[in-house]
Order: structure tokens, then sequence, then C-alpha cells
């Protein structure tokens, strides 16, 4: 991955690797990477995709691609959410389109309410022949059927994936843990016709093949068939009665904790000091005011 991504933003048609990185900026951004997506719930984070600006900022215009190089493994300054990698497989899967991601499909039993309007319009990314996609979908084919995700195959359903490990690190009592990898694998299946896209990210869970990418399978296969077979169902019970919980979580999750209850506590002073300040600044403006007409009454006397 990272020879390639090398290779990409060094193309000989660009006339410097910072033209190169924001041509690939602007096609990874167009997989709607990098900005929310416009899923109708609150709160979504947008991601992050790094730009020639950015690295211009950070390294005083001095980087090339070695600089950069493991933004192509999907580390670095590169930030995705789970809702954005299956979105990227819905465009793999439709060769170069997708819809923004929604979770009401109708409203008052009618689909095309005004208000769904947004999530019925087609998005296409930038200009990408069908012939690239039938190699990325055939790459990750393979990844299925001989490669890291072997153990994903549903009989009878032909699924594209691909796995993905995402180091792991913690600041625990000051010091720094290596805690275990996050387990990642995004699908799409059928390859012909598609129906489903996901992804799965497990926490502390190790390789994307052993946890991540079983239970896709699952889900793919419950959702495809609408059961899991009597075969896999020793999978399902590993999966379903897994711990994957590490022992430093607990301790992690208590400072965050009480780091979460100090910024709340200062900001409710914060407030409280503005509520405090602007009452006061009311209170005085409407004294002055009650001093006034006292003063106009006076002269009319």
């Amino acid at each position: 991955f990272c020879h390639v991504f090398r290779r990409t933003i060094d193309f000989k048609n660009f006339n410097s690797v910072k033209e190169g990185l924001q041509t690939w900026h602007n096609y990874y951004t167009s997989f709607s990477f990098g900005r929310p997506t416009g899923v109708d719930i609150p709160f979504e984070k947008g991601g992050y995709v790094p730009d020639s600006a950015k690295y211009n900022s950070m390294y005083n215009f001095n980087w090339n691609s070695c600089t950069v190089v493991f933004v192509g493994m999907g580390q670095g300054e590169l930030l995705q959410t789970p809702l954005q990698m299956a979105n990227g497989m819905c465009i793999i899967a439709n060769k170069g389109y997708y819809y923004t991601p929604h979770f009401v499909r109708a409203i008052g039993k009618n689909p095309k309410d005004s208000l769904l309007k947004k999530y019925l319009e087609k998005h296409k990314v930038l200009n990408i022949p069908d012939s690239t996609f039938n190699i990325v979908q055939q790459a990750m084919e393979d990844v299925v059927e001989s490669g890291t995700a072997a153990g994903a195959k549903v009989e009878g359903i032909t699924i594209c994936a691909k796995t993905g490990t995402a180091e792991n690190k913690a600041i625990v009592n000051g010091e720094v843990i290596k805690m275990q990898n996050h387990s990642i694998f995004v699908a799409f299946a059928p390859r012909e016709n598609p129906k489903i896209a996901i992804a799965v990210a497990i926490e502390n869970a190790g390789f994307g093949a052993t946890w991540a990418a079983p239970i896709a399978s699952l889900l793919i296969e419950k959702y495809l068939k609408d059961s899991v077979s009597v075969k896999r169902k020793a999978m399902e019970d590993k999966m379903l009665n897994a711990n994957l919980i590490n022992k430093y979580v607990y301790t992690i999750d208590s400072v965050s904790r009480v780091h979460d209850a100090e910024v709340f506590r200062a900001r409710m002073e914060k407030k409280y000091i503005a509520d405090s300040t602007r009452n006061a600044e009311d209170s005085a403006m409407f004294m002055r005011w009650v001093e006034g007409q006292i003063l106009k009454i006076k002269k009319l006397k």
C-alpha cells in the first residue's frame, strides 16, 4: 500500500509531489472521506484527509512522499469513520456512485417525501472507468476466496472485502502502553448485483481476520439468507460469547470519566459566570433606565 501510494503521488505527470498529493486528496474526498456523509442522525464526525497545505504547515514546505508514506496504509493524519468506510464499499460495489446514507426510509409511508429528497439523489465520484473498479473488485474477491479473509467465506455468496489492523496505543498513568490492535473489516456482497455494504471495527481485538471479518460475514449471511448455516453456528457462538475488553480499558475509562466530568464542570462554571455577568449588565441597564425615567418625571414637575 505504501509503495503504491508513493508511486501515485510521485507520478511523473505531476509537476511536484505536492500536486500529486493534492490530486490524491481530491479523489479521496470525492469518495465522501474527510467530511460528514450527511447521514440523518446527529453528531456525525467528518474524519480527516490531509492535503498539501497540511504538510506544508507541518514541515514548512520541506517534505516528500517518504515523509507521508504511512498515509498509504491508513495511518498518519488520515482519519475515517466506520460509516465512511461502509459508504466507500458502496461506491466500489456500484462502480462509482452512492446515495447519502440514511436510516429513515419513508415519512408517513411516503418514501418520496420532500424531506427525503436529498437521500434519493445519486452522487457520482470523479471520472473512474468501470475497468478500474473491476480490478479492485476482483482483488477484494480474492481476499475472501484465497487471502487474509478466507475465514469469512459464506457458501453461495461472493463477498468482496478487505481486512485491516489498526495499531492501538494509549497513555495509562503517564506511560504509553501498546494495546491490542483494533480489528477492522470492510466488505460488500454479492459482487454481482450487490445488496449490502458493511464496515466492522472491533476495539482491542487484534487482526482484522480474527474478529471483524467473521462478524461481518455472519451479518452478511444473516442479511442475505435470513439465517446462519448450522456449520457456522460455532463461529457465531464464539463471536457472541467473546470478551475482548483489555484490562487497561477500565483504567482509561475511569480517567476519561474524570476528565469529562472536569470539562463539564468547567463549562458549567463558565456558563454561570457568563449568565451572571449578563444578568448584572441587564440589571445595571434597567437601573439606568429607571433613573432616567425618574429624572424625566422630576423635570415635568
